[in-house]
């Protein structure tokens, strides 16, 4: 997708002038589970769905930040747009963004059918939702804004 912002170049320079003063340097916004979120399981139940354990995967970070796109495309070229006017924050841009990619994970692992639960575990959950148990992994969604860029898996 082409991202048109009049000005870029004033944009490109308000951008790198704000993360230059709030972090030394590029930032990052981190969506998934941090720190303090693996209570009960949670980081290792995350991480096995998105990644799978040599059965079935769901790889419902990906596809929900996917999900929503075109809503956090869209939200950082209005971020862009005011940092270049100097009515807004680098903060306040990845904040945002990252809100909406909560968001599109949220509703991907709500939304999510396929690939199916073993009758065995609906009748166990008793939901056939294959990302929902208790909740827990939906409600927990978080996001980081950071300065340390994340490494690759």
């Amino acid at each position: 997708m082409k991202i048109d912002v009049k000005g870029a170049q004033q944009a490109k320079a308000a951008i790198e002038a704000q993360a230059k003063k709030m972090f030394g340097g590029n930032m990052y916004a981190l969506v998934g589970y941090g720190q303090g979120t693996g209570n009960g399981g949670l980081v290792e139940r995350a991480f096995y769905n998105q990644f799978g354990t040599g059965r079935r995967h769901r790889p419902f970070l990906d596809k929900g930040v996917e999900l929503v796109q075109d809503q956090w495309l869209a939200t950082g070229e209005k971020g862009l747009a005011k940092l270049a006017k100097n009515k807004g924050t680098m903060d306040e841009a990845l904040t945002l963004m990252a809100q909406v990619a909560v968001a599109g994970v949220q509703i991907y692992i709500t939304e999510l059918k396929q690939p199916a639960n073993l009758k065995s575990t609906e009748k166990r959950k008793g939901s056939s939702n294959p990302l929902i148990d208790t909740g827990q992994m939906r409600q927990q969604v978080s996001f980081e804004l950071t300065n340390e860029q994340p490494e690759e898996m």
